[in-house]
């Protein structure tokens, strides 16, 4: 994946290139403002790669809380016969 950096002014000049670029030829778009890194234009796929990402973090934090949760441990899923 490539990167191109832009500033602001830059980006509102080229945005449809931009969109484009980043749509269907695997570039992230970096905007910058006064040179820092304010913003990205990336594809939907980077986006949706990014918010499943997050989505497993948040689970796996959550599983890791129950390691150790008594009832979790002490209660069985499976009936006795």
């Amino acid at each position: 994946m490539e990167k191109i950096t832009v500033s602001v002014v830059d980006a509102k000049k080229q945005f449809s290139e931009f969109i484009n670029r980043s749509a269907f030829s695997k570039y992230r778009v970096i905007i910058t403002k006064r040179n820092r890194p304010v913003a990205a234009i990336i594809s939907m796929k980077d986006l949706q790669e990014l918010e499943q990402a997050e989505k497993r973090k948040g689970l796996l934090s959550v599983i890791h809380k129950w390691k150790n949760f008594e009832e979790i441990q002490n209660t069985s899923l499976v009936s006795s016969p």
